[in-house]
């Protein structure tokens, strides 16, 4: 059985990679609520403009973990997904299980998100002083 050893001089890995593992949520967090603003950016454009205010009320907000997309209107639900609503379900617009808005620009826009998960890793790993190419 062949032994393998290395050593390493002048270089302090474990202080360098701690660096990058703390610098990353903050990152990420921040890398998350872009790429939700990238769908809201996506969404609002399609969105019906009868008054504006379903297209102006979608907001990308940042939560524990991670980022939400949320709409001041309460009816953005129905407009995204249909359903019937009103008195009796008088008010039907047909039903999208992909919905017409969010959950296609989430996937219209994976790309733009990858990337900027990818910037934000090697934004950690450059910081703590590594070589990201």
């Amino acid at each position: 059985m062949t032994r393998l050893s290395v050593s390493v001089s002048g270089l302090d890995i474990p202080a360098a990679a701690s660096a990058a593992v703390q610098a990353l949520p903050a990152l990420a967090v921040t890398a998350v609520g872009d790429a939700a603003q990238l769908v809201v950016g996506y969404a609002r454009p399609k969105v019906p403009k009868r008054s504006g205010r379903s297209a102006a009320g979608l907001q990308a907000r940042s939560v524990a973990g991670g980022a939400r997309i949320v709409s001041s209107t309460p009816w953005f639900g129905w407009l995204d997904f249909g359903g019937a609503v009103g008195r009796g379900g008088a008010t039907v617009r047909p039903y999208r299980s992909g919905g017409r808005y969010l959950y296609p620009g989430l996937a219209r826009t994976g790309d733009d998100q990858q990337r900027l998960a990818q910037q934000a890793m090697d934004a950690a790993v450059s910081g703590a002083g590594f070589d990201t190419d």
